[in-house]
Order: structure tokens, then C-alpha cells, then sequence
């Protein structure tokens, strides 16, 4: 299984899903994490996934209080660990796509750079411009305010 590493979000605003054929009430923010994970060819192909909302009894206290006990366990055992940003925007895909050109070098003025030193300040710009902007926009999510952040990605 993979265990989704996600913030829940507004307690307020929640969706119904099917699951095992019965209606529940999930947080829209799972709501829209497995909404889009379920087009993943992983998922589509019968990898299981794990979300402590869907997977712990929320309204029974001893199993919540048993299952933080296991928490970390749940996520080390995990064959992998899916962590949800939240749903996306314009500006995430921009940022995406942004970190992802840089990385494959794909930058067509990166390409064109004649000499060293005008490589290293082409890079220096599109840092500032472009790639701190899209780090700050993912690192500003709800995602990293939360405190168990470090137990399920470590």
C-alpha cells in the first residue's frame, strides 16, 4: 500500500465518496487528493492507499488514540508514501513546470549561453525570477504547517 501523507483542511467543508460501495464524508482536500490520484496507472492498477480518515474510526476515540501510537509505523512499513499538496492551480502548474524545465535543463537561454560567466548570471536571474517564486508557492501550502509532516515523510 501507499500512505497518503495530506492536510486535512477546513473540518466545515467536506464531500461524499464511495467507498466499498457506502457513502462517506471525507474532508474535500482527501476528497480531491483521491479524486486525482484514482486516474494514477498505479492506482487504476490495484495499489492500495491508506488515509488515516478512511482508514482509523474518526468517531471512536480509543481507536484514534491507539492508531497515533502506530502512526509512524503505518508510514515506515508503506511501500511508498504519497504527499498531497493540496488541488491544483494555475500558478502550481506554472511552478511545477518551472522547477521541472530548470531541472532537465531545458531553459532555451540557458542553451545560447555563450560564456561562463553569463551562464552563472542567467542563473542567478532565472533563480530570483522564477524558481525561488515557484519554491515559495509550494512551500506556503497548508501541507507544511502541519505537525506530522516529518513522521510521514521520513
Amino acid at each position: 500500500y501507499t500512505a497518503l501523507s495530506y492536510a486535512w483542511g477546513d473540518p466545515n467543508s467536506t464531500k461524499k465518496i464511495i467507498m466499498n460501495g457506502v457513502e462517506v464524508s471525507v474532508g474535500a482536500n482527501l476528497e480531491a487528493a483521491l479524486r486525482t490520484l484514482r486516474k494514477r496507472p498505479e492506482f487504476v492498477n490495484g495499489l492500495k492507499l491508506w488515509a488515516n480518515a478512511l482508514c482509523i474510526n474518526q468517531t471512536d476515540l480509543d481507536e484514534k488514540e491507539n492508531a497515533v501510537s502506530r502512526m509512524l509505523s503505518v508510514y515506515q512499513i508503506a511501500s511508498s508514501v504519497t504527499i498531497w499538496l493540496g488541488p491544483g492551480n494555475t500558478e502550481s502548474a506554472t511552478t511545477v513546470s518551472t522547477i521541472q524545465d530548470f531541472l532537465a535543463g531545458r531553459s532555451d537561454d540557458w542553451e545560447s549561453a555563450s560564456t561562463e560567466e553569463y551562464r552563472t548570471e542567467l542563473f542567478r536571474l532565472y533563480f530570483a525570477t522564477q524558481i525561488l517564486p515557484a519554491i515559495i508557492d509550494l512551500m506556503d501550502r497548508a501541507y507544511w504547517k502541519r505537525l506530522w509532516v516529518m513522521q510521514e515523510i521520513s
